[in-house]
């Protein structure tokens, strides 16, 4: 290959042969990624997700047909890029890299590498941190009265978390900044440090601002703020070094134990920001030998209309409800955000014992053995009401002449246009699951506005699903009948508030 210098027009040829392969590998890398666009978005936007559902918003809003695709497809874009970068750097770097001298070569590739450590760390940071908790202080501040409604939209979620994402990425570049003015003559270190006291006050100012009112969520913000600036101290430093006397191993070893330090620092702050955060664990406060459960949060509109029906008076603070009823007992169960519930493991020492309990049983504490594998339906975090009924409580809950065998899991969701879903899936045994269908058939076809079916409401299912007027979808999914009913909030509320207070009495102790 001939070492001749190349025409202007060979490497604007060059150029353009290197920005269509990476045009290309991020074409190709948008169609792996559209693959998977339902689970991009969950991701991106799963600090904000987790939020709203802290505070009983399950669902988000599409003001447009369009929007749901767009929003998928910058997703998948996003996905894309991240697929590609890597090969995309290769483009850039094999066209950039024949004009530098090897010095210039060995210094790129360190500073590009710290551009992206220093970026993927403020991305983490805002993803486990900052979003968070911003977000459940700005929902809390927004629904906290009661007179405003939270209706967030698709592409307003996934345009707030990638905004801050990408800002928080860009935040965290201020340390290599502040390095290279410093090499470059422009501030010497000291004038960084003496203004450090001033910045100080200034990140307490704005995590005051922004942050929920305690003192954790502040120092979660304000903290990282400082070290931030006091990690640009020490590349300014390093960076002044290396221009009055060129000893870059000095400058090197100080840059990465700085980061080091920083990057350990960062990891802290998200795992004490999210360990408060796990969610009780609703399956551990089910009785023993339970054979009927059912879990709501309060905090929901679906579920705090269950919880303010008559005979369910529950803390309409706390993070959830549990009503579980077997044979050796019946049990509500508050939530609570801290300590443990009975079964679920021992409080860590760290954790101040002054805390209220995780749950607040009334009726026979559950102890810590097993439950049974269907409960775990009541730890989805995605349903703000969920319950699982045991094959022979199933059979006390339906009309008799029905065979027994088959377990229903049950939950209810809020769905558009102001309606909820309440949806019974059985599974086990085939011929109780076929007898189901028919009987679940048979039920759609007599039933209509205004008009019901007599002897019905004497079994607790017939009295469920009475109330659907014969509104009941029926399908088949994954070896089990599934059924469903879309109805108003309301209804569906009195639908779920039966079946709780009915699985409780049918599936509870029998007499003394």
């Amino acid at each position: 290959m001939s070492d001749r210098p190349m025409a202007f027009t060979e490497h604007l040829g060059e150029l353009r042969d290197r920005l269509l392969r990476s045009v290309i590998a991020i074409a190709v890398a948008f169609f792996v990624a559209y693959g998977f666009h339902e689970e991009l978005f969950r991701i991106l936007a799963a600090p904000v997700l987790e939020g709203l559902r802290a505070h009983g918003v399950y669902k988000l809003q599409a003001l447009q047909v369009t929007e749901a695709i767009v929003v998928y497809l910058q997703a998948s874009l996003v996905g894309a890029v991240l697929l590609s970068i890597p090969y995309v750097f290769y483009q850039i770097w094999a066209f950039v890299s024949p004009g530098l001298l090897e010095r210039e070569r060995g210094a790129v590739l360190p500073i590009v590498g710290l551009v992206s450590a220093f970026f993927l760390l403020g991305v983490a940071f805002c993803y486990f941190v900052f979003l968070p908790m911003v977000v459940d202080f700005l929902v809390d501040f927004t629904v906290g009265t009661g007179d405003i409604a939270l209706m967030p939209t698709v592409e307003k979620t996934f345009s707030l978390t990638t905004t801050f994402l990408l800002i928080f990425g860009l935040v965290f570049e201020m340390p290599l900044i502040m390095f290279f003015v410093a090499a470059l003559g422009l501030v010497k270190a000291g004038a960084f440090m003496k203004f450090s006291r001033y910045f100080v006050v200034v990140s307490f100012i704005v995590a005051a601002i922004f942050t929920p009112p305690d003192p954790l969520s502040q120092l979660l913000m304000a903290v990282p703020l400082c070290a931030l600036y006091m990690v640009g101290v020490a590349f300014a430093w390093a960076g002044q070094a290396l221009r009055r006397s060129g000893e870059r191993g000095l400058a090197k070893a100080v840059v990465a134990g700085v980061f080091l330090v920083f990057t350990l620092a960062v990891v802290l702050a998200g795992w004490l920001w999210n360990r408060p955060a796990n969610r009780p664990s609703s399956r551990a406060a089910v009785t023993a030998g339970a054979t009927f459960a059912t879990r709501a949060d309060p905090a929901s509109r679906l579920g705090r209309a269950i919880a303010e029906r008559r005979n369910l008076a529950m803390d309409l603070d706390a993070k959830g409800w549990v009503l579980s009823a077997g044979p050796e007992g019946l049990a509500w169960a508050a939530m609570e955000p801290q300590a443990a519930c009975p079964g679920d493991e021992p409080a860590p020492w760290w954790q101040p014992s002054s805390l209220p309990p995780r749950c607040l049983v009334s009726g026979v504490v559950p102890d810590a053995g097993e439950t049974d594998d269907a409960f775990a339906v009541l730890d989805d975090p995605e349903r703000p009401v969920s319950g699982a009924a045991l094959p022979e409580c199933l059979a006390a809950l339906a009309p008799p002449g029905l065979p027994a065998g088959a377990s229903m899991k049950f939950h209810a969701e809020e769905g558009t246009a102001g309606l909820a879903t309440i949806t019974l899936r059985f599974e086990g045994d085939a011929g109780a699951r076929t007898a189901l269908t028919d009987w679940a058939w048979g039920l759609r076809e007599r039933l209509a506005p205004g008009r019901g079916i007599s002897g019905l409401e004497d079994s607790v299912l017939g009295a469920v699903l009475a109330w659907s007027e014969g509104d009941i979808e029926i399908g088949q999914e994954d070896d089990a009948t599934v059924l469903s009913v879309t109805t108003f909030p309301a209804r569906a509320a009195r639908m779920m508030a039966r079946l709780a207070l009915g699985g409780a009495s049918a599936c509870g102790p029998k007499g003394p």
